[in-house]
């Protein structure tokens, strides 16, 4: 069943990657990203829904901004960035409602691969962008491929309340592996060209919620997805 977006928040970021290699076959790598976002304001005279980014260690909202990936930023000042290292990157949900609502969350998240034109390369995989959640949310698997993905907080958030949506993020060593060997321009010679070298990565994130009043008939029609719920509203199952 097609999920349904009802007035998403939407967060994205963007990276570039870039690859090479010496005549060993030693390989290096940089990344910079663009400062890119995109936001759709969430929000009704009841509910209300903020995305936050850990910042200089404080929660900062990036609803009209970007994700900022400060571990992956404070490598990269150092010159120490890695492709393959598991980096930080705190992500949380935030119950801003107006009135005293608790509500069900939920976060879909796209990753993709770009070339320096912004076209998608559907070629690459997006699964190398890969994103650590934390505990307590449900991922509908029977609908996620590996350029999307949706996650549902398994418990109704109460107003004001925060629940930890992404803990880290790793670009996979496998950006640097996979080549595709090509002839040189000097006969005989053979050159490995890396297929993410330039290329950019995206990650989207778009967050909205709905009432827990009627829960499982109002996940059904805001996310056209059906809910289990044990007797304490917590959601045990997708489908």
């Amino acid at each position: 069943m097609k999920k349904k977006f009802v007035n998403p928040l939407i967060v994205l970021a963007a990276g570039l990657i870039i690859v090479g290699a010496s005549s060993v076959g030693a390989t290096r790598a940089a990344m910079t990203y663009s400062n890119e976002a995109e936001q759709v304001d969430f929000s009704t005279s009841n509910l209300a829904v903020d995305i936050q980014e850990k910042q200089d260690d404080k929660y900062q909202s990036v609803a009209e901004g970007a994700l900022t990936f400060p571990a992956i930023a404070s490598d990269m000042n150092l010159g120490s960035f890695k492709i393959g290292k598991t980096y930080p990157e705190e992500v949380q949900v935030v119950n801003t409602s107006t009135g005293n609502y608790a509500e069900y969350v939920r976060v879909m998240v796209r990753r993709s691969w770009t070339d320096e034109k912004g076209t998608k390369d559907t070629v690459l995989d997006p699964s190398l962008i890969k994103l650590g959640t934390s505990e307590g949310w449900l991922e509908d698997k029977a609908d996620a491929t590996t350029e999307e993905q949706a996650f549902y907080l398994a418990k109704p958030l109460k107003k004001g309340e925060s629940a930890q949506f992404l803990e880290t993020i790793t670009i996979d060593n496998q950006v640097v592996t996979y080549v595709k060997t090509v002839d040189g321009d000097v006969a005989g010679t053979v050159v490995n060209e890396y297929k993410y070298d330039g290329k950019r990565f995206f990650v989207e994130l778009r967050v909205d919620a709905v009432q827990t009043h009627n829960a499982s008939e109002a996940i059904l029609g805001a996310w056209g997805v059906k809910a289990s719920l044990d007797s304490n509203g917590n959601i045990i199952s997708i489908n």
